[in-house]
């Protein structure tokens, strides 16, 4: 249902986005009709600090934007626009075609089963070299110094597809959080004094296949139990986010900290 905007002369693109979120405030809906503006009539406008996932191969898209940019659809239909985002050094270009809808996930990556009872594979180097399959649990123990125990399990993923992680960690003693990693990037760091729980992350895979893996941090006779672990691709965006008709841009970072997007018409 369309809805009377009373008192500002608001771009059509602005009561369009209301079908898709009618608890907007007033006060968003002019900032929204500010940038809107600025794109069509303007030099454009730039967003900041945003974090956000990207599928960088077929279907590409971004997902889980840590603002609602669904907008940027809405507008490209009628102003074509170019959406560049910069990873602090370089950029990644798209052109938005289609509001995101809900996220859809692929088969899971890993079968790692229930939660396992047994305590062997413990690991006290950084890294070990221990693996661990179904239905078993891989134990972590912090060594001496900086080391740290890391368990190691192979998936087969294609470098560019969103993966997301998810992993319920216990700690037996000492362990104040555990790091999940690929073999280059960090996926998550999560906090906790005891029992951890499950945590989960999303980020681009940046290589084709390998290994994930889980190591811990705490005191010097630190220890945890993981296991539970799930990786699986996201195929489509979120509510958030928004597909797109061209992507490009080299040695672009997808799993930087926070991303800058400059939106421009075309």
């Amino acid at each position: 249902m369309r809805r009377i905007l009373v008192g500002s002369r608001y771009e059509p693109e602005v009561e369009n986005y209301q079908d898709l979120s009618p608890g907007k405030t007033p006060v968003e809906l002019l900032a929204l009709d500010a940038n809107i503006k600025a794109i069509k009539y303007g030099s454009g406008v730039t967003l900041s600090s945003l974090t956000a996932n990207f599928s960088t191969v077929a279907p590409t898209f971004v997902t889980q934007i840590s603002q609602d940019l669904r907008w940027l659809a809405i507008l490209n239909a009628t102003t074509p626009i170019t959406a560049t985002w910069n990873d602090g050094t370089n950029t990644l270009a798209m052109y938005p075609v289609a509001a995101g809808t809900v996220a859809t996930y692929g088969d899971n990556l890993i079968t790692n089963g229930a939660f396992a009872t047994d305590v062997s594979n413990w690991g006290t180097t950084a890294p070990s070299t221990i693996t661990w399959a179904a239905p078993g649990k891989c134990n972590i123990a912090r060594g001496g110094g900086t080391a740290f125990g890391q368990c190691l399990q192979a998936i087969s993923a294609r470098a560019g597809n969103i993966l997301l992680l998810s992993v319920h960690i216990i700690s037996r003693s000492n362990m104040f959080g555990a790091n999940y990693y690929d073999i280059n990037t960090q996926f998550f760091t999560a906090s906790g004094t005891a029992t951890i729980g499950v945590v989960s992350s999303a980020k681009t895979a940046i290589a084709d296949n390998g290994s994930i893996s889980l190591g811990g941090f705490g005191s010097s006779s630190a220890t945890a139990s993981v296991d539970d672990v799930s990786v699986v691709t996201i195929t489509a965006p979120d509510a958030t986010g928004f597909t797109a008709s061209d992507l490009s841009g080299a040695s672009f970072n997808p799993n930087a900290a926070t991303f800058t997007l400059n939106i421009v018409r075309r």
